[in-house]
């Protein structure tokens, strides 16, 4: 469950400043340096703010100069720092800040080890930038997804004492230089808080071996004997003045929205361990092939205050704009009336109605039984190919990306998969690189080894025409090059997908 992959550039939560006031007359951001490395000639500054997106974005030459600068960033944020569609980390900007960035950019672990940061603004800004490289250099090679749950509490507890002994360090005394510093220092001890949360959090949603009760217990155990051990003196920022003892039964205090660990935990991951408790307990009170109904029940049910507002819309618009068929559409048009109508900002029910009628027209178009859109697609020759090239087949189709872990999770399921009907005539197979870089897409590729025949989406006319814009997604075309399934079963889903190849077959025949 956790594992699913929406591809957005937009996050789920907002990286903006809750509690500041926008300037009247903004002084702009600057943002220059010198990057080497650089795959594209571009560096870009982005981030979720209330409805919208704010980005800018410059040109870099040959050598990786660059010079970028805003009057959009009206407040202090927490920026993502991109070249291209390769993220480079976070920043903290605001109002006046002129910072210069230097580095290697040839994959992001460089980047890490290699970037500096100098200028008005930088001081708070170095602590992100020596906690990143020093969290990177002590990464362990094995997934943290992947650890037990001793692994898992060592590397939690090693990247919590790396972070207090970096925030000691670096995060001085507020300086009368910077007016914005004290509020990035309080929004950055809240990370490091939250960081550790979100780590035991997703475990307890991943170990399946955890009943309800322990899974809460483990979190619990390991995060909030930890909390109540604090000095909650108001002169000590380093949690809101308000905080009381125990964050988890204090979870839903809006001065917490300052951290943007919290909003991702919040925004992603907390709702779902809700559910998987319920789960634990009982698994008739919940329907896996419609959980993103019961996660919006949660958050309208479970939330509170600013975060409920924000994650209960944010959630609801995600979800029906990356709906993935009519069908799924069909449920939640019964399903999320109820839930929008009680977000408290009238416009953003009117949007959500809206975005629900939009998408059913434009999947209505793409239904089950409809003739499959055009699209063009090429192989790692250049050599050109359409849907007219499969052509009397039944076609399985795999919208992936490199970048997507999950899609490339299902490589060794696809192996077999192709290897048990590769001879068969009436079946196509066939993966396209959606939302993809060339290079990376080959380099993958090569790691992978896919033995089934590869295609790359380079004028993004595949992704359009299925609206992959949330990956893995597997489409099911029949002989006669209409629509059987928008969202088919993955290649794991042997049995499932035998039957419905054994269907079409026999409907093919007669």
């Amino acid at each position: 469950m956790k594992k699913i992959l929406l591809f957005t550039a937009l996050l789920l939560f907002s990286r903006l400043a809750i509690a500041q006031k926008p300037a009247d007359n903004p002084k702009p951001v600057i943002i220059e340096g010198r990057i080497t490395g650089l795959k594209v000639n571009k560096i870009s500054i982005g981030c979720r703010s209330g409805d919208g997106f704010i980005f800018e974005e410059c040109d870099a030459d040959k050598d990786g100069n660059f010079y970028l600068r805003s009057t959009k960033f009206t407040r202090p944020y927490s920026v993502q720092f991109s070249n291209g569609r390769t993220w480079l980390g976070d920043i903290y900007i605001a109002p006046s800040y002129h910072l210069r960035i230097t580095g290697n950019a040839s994959d992001a672990k460089t980047f890490y080890l290699t970037r500096q940061v100098s200028g008005y603004g930088s001081a708070i800004n170095k602590f992100i930038f020596k906690r990143d490289s020093t969290l990177t250099r002590s990464e362990p090679a094995q997934q943290w997804y992947n650890m037990n749950k001793q692994d898992l509490l060592k590397y939690v507890n090693r990247r919590k004492t790396i972070q207090d002994s970096i925030a000691r360090i670096t995060l001085k005394s507020k300086t009368a230089a910077d007016s914005y510093y004290g509020y990035f220092k309080e929004r950055a001890l809240l990370d490091i808080k939250f960081d550790a949360l979100y780590y035991l959090v997703n475990h307890a949603i991943d170990d399946k071996t955890f009943t309800a009760q322990q899974a809460v217990d483990f979190v619990k155990k390991n995060f909030e004997a930890e909390a109540n051990t604090i000095n909650y003196n108001p002169s000590n920022d380093y949690l809101p003045k308000t905080a009381k003892p125990g964050i988890l039964n204090n979870l839903f205090n809006d001065e917490y929205m300052k951290s943007d660990m919290y909003r991702n935990l919040m925004a992603n991951d907390y709702f779902i361990f809700i559910w998987e408790e319920q789960f634990r307990k009982d698994s008739t009170v919940v329907d896996k092939r419609r959980f993103k109904i019961d996660f919006v029940k949660i958050i309208a049910n479970d939330y509170k205050g600013k975060i409920r507002e924000e994650t209960l819309y944010n959630y609801l618009d995600q979800t029906i704009r990356y709906c993935r068929s009519y069908e799924e559409l069909f449920d939640y048009e019964k399903a999320f009336p109820k839930y929008i109508d009680q977000l408290a900002d009238t416009a953003k029910r009117t949007k959500l109605y809206v975005a629900m009628k939009e998408k059913e027209h434009d999947l209505l178009k793409i239904a089950i039984g409809q003739p499959a859109p055009a699209f063009t697609v090429q192989d790692s020759t250049g050599k050109k190919y359409s849907l007219d090239s499969f052509k009397g087949k039944i076609l399985y189709i795999d919208l992936w990306a490199s970048w997507c872990g999950p899609c490339r999770m299902e490589t060794p399921y696809f192996k077999k998969l192709y290897e048990k009907y590769k001879n068969d005539p009436h079946i196509a197979f066939m993966s396209v690189a959606v939302l993809d870089e060339h290079d990376k897409w080959l380099g993958a590729m090569k790691e992978d080894k896919p033995t089934w025949p590869q295609f790359f989406d380079n004028e993004g006319s595949a992704q359009r025409s299925f609206m992959a814009n949330s990956i893995p997604k597997f489409v099911l075309i029949d002989s006669d090059g209409k629509i059987v399934q928008l969202d088919a079963p993955g290649p794991r889903q042997t049995a499932e997908l035998a039957k419905i190849f054994e269907m079409e077959e026999e409907k093919g025949n007669k």
